[in-house]
């Protein structure tokens, strides 16, 4: 498998890519950076994961660009591969039917699931169940170029 990091295109929200080359012989992972945190740098490196270990080796996955056309459900697979690789799912459902969502205990649930605390309070922030500025204060900024524009 390859990762490589490419510059952001500019005016689009492409975070990532997913395809194979040299004839469906390389899976390879384009990763751009554009939304600078560690919750969103690994939620798209899963997402982009998924689509090369779920899907077909002919198919092209990017993000971002309104001109193409995406295959929702493989997008929503991909999706769910990242979201439960990062927390399993039955350790988020308990956790989110407990309903503490204190630091203390986003920091305790982090530490039981062994992934970083911006991952969850990430995903609890894109589920609605916490702000977004609360989310923002476990997340630590990615600098993958200095040129990409906030996403």
């Amino acid at each position: 498998m390859a990762v490589v990091f490419t510059q952001c295109l500019p005016k689009t929200n492409v975070s990532g890519v997913a395809r194979w080359i040299n004839n469906g012989q390389t899976p390879l992972i384009q990763l751009s950076g554009r939304y600078k945190s560690n919750d969103h740098f690994w939620f798209t490196f899963f997402h982009e994961a998924g689509h090369i270990l779920k899907h077909g080796k002919k198919d092209f996955f990017i993000e971002g660009i309104s001109e193409i056309h995406l295959d929702e459900t493989k997008e929503r697979e991909a999706n769910e591969f990242a979201a439960n690789y990062l927390i399993p799912a039955r350790d988020f459902r308990r956790f989110v039917e407990q309903g503490d969502f204190s630091e203390a205990a986003i920091l305790q649930f982090a530490d039981a699931v062994e992934t970083h605390p911006a991952v969850i309070a990430g995903r609890l922030s894109h589920e609605e169940l916490i702000h977004f500025k609360v989310a923002a204060a476990f997340k630590i900024r990615v600098e993958v170029f200095a040129d990409c524009e906030e996403g």
